[in-house]
């Protein structure tokens, strides 16, 4: 009876584990192409100071309305952005 409750209680842990988000993160390279650069010009409509990237968006000229991700609000502030930069 013991070995089947410990073999029971391995079975719930292996179980927990499997079903445990996963933390992962992308890559650049895997969204973006680094060979073709943007240059948006426009006015700064918000900037959402949020985890885990920060957002600026920005409306063109031509009406356009783009969604430009930061990094993390922790890097930006190091590097001496705020939220009213």
């Amino acid at each position: 009876m013991r070995t089947r409750t410990i073999a029971g209680l391995v079975m719930v842990g292996l179980v927990a584990l499997a079903a445990a988000p996963v933390v992962a993160h992308h890559a650049f390279s895997a969204e973006f192409d680094a060979d073709r650069p943007l240059q948006l010009t426009g006015e700064v409509t918000r900037v959402e100071w949020i985890n885990p990237h920060a957002w600026i968006h920005i409306r063109t000229a031509e009406g356009q309305d783009w969604m430009v991700e930061g990094g993390t609000p922790n890097t930006l502030f190091r590097r001496g952005f705020t939220k009213d930069s």
